[in-house]
């Protein structure tokens, strides 16, 4: 059958009711226009019946959509936090290692110099970066069109929030200033070097993940 624009939007208001993200809307959608499009204009049903049927035969209904949509959600943030672990424990596996040696040694030689200061300002800025990259994304999206949000978005957005919540309880003033009289020396500079070096692999690892993920989408 051939679908109007007015049978699209028809379809939309049904969908938009029952999906809450733009993944699982824009699947249901294609889903049901592709169904529909194979079928004979001769079906004596009106547009919203044959729609409630489809939906039925290969969902389950309209109630069942939200049920999915959850089971979508969470294989998602798996994969997103699946995939950044990878690239977290990448930097401790050869080749990544070598280099993650050097930079530990150096932090390690500079932590009780005056270039503590710099190292760490650098360090809480990479870690940071997922919390300045959503901030900007969803900027970007505040100005652009209105729709449902993303499933990857909101991920992306929940850790740029542990950036901030890693920031306040692994505070760098904690170790660098408050243990620096109640610990051993060779045990503080161990204390600022993993504090550093934990910042750099959090920040690195997601920086390597958002880019992964728009060369996907970029793809797509």
């Amino acid at each position: 059958m051939i679908i109007t624009a007015e049978q699209q939007e028809e379809l939309k208001l049904i969908l938009t009711d029952y999906t809450k993200y733009q993944e699982t809307y824009s699947e249901v959608y294609d889903h049901v226009i592709t169904a529909l499009e194979v079928q004979h204009d001769s079906l004596n049903m009106a547009f919203a019946d044959k729609v409630r049927a489809i939906l039925d035969a290969d969902f389950g209904g309209l109630s069942q959509l939200p049920v999915m949509e959850k089971k979508r959600a969470k294989i998602i943030h798996d994969q997103i936090s699946k995939k950044q672990l990878y690239f977290a424990t990448a930097f401790f596996k050869f080749p990544l290692s070598i280099y993650t040696a050097i930079t530990a040694v150096a932090v390690y030689n500079l932590a009780s110099t005056k270039l503590l200061s710099v190292v760490l300002l650098i360090a809480i800025c990479i870690m940071l970066a997922p919390t300045l990259i959503v901030g900007f994304r969803m900027l970007h999206n505040a100005y652009g069109k209105a729709g449902k949000p993303s499933i990857k978005n909101n991920m992306f957005n929940l850790i740029g929030i542990y950036g901030v919540i890693l920031y306040n309880a692994i505070n760098p003033h904690l170790i660098t200033d408050r243990l620096r009289l109640k610990a051993p020396d060779t045990l503080h500079l161990l204390l600022i070097t993993a504090l550093v070096m934990f910042y750099l692999v959090f920040g690195l690892s997601f920086i390597r993940l958002y880019r992964m993920e728009s060369k996907l989408k970029v793809a797509l």
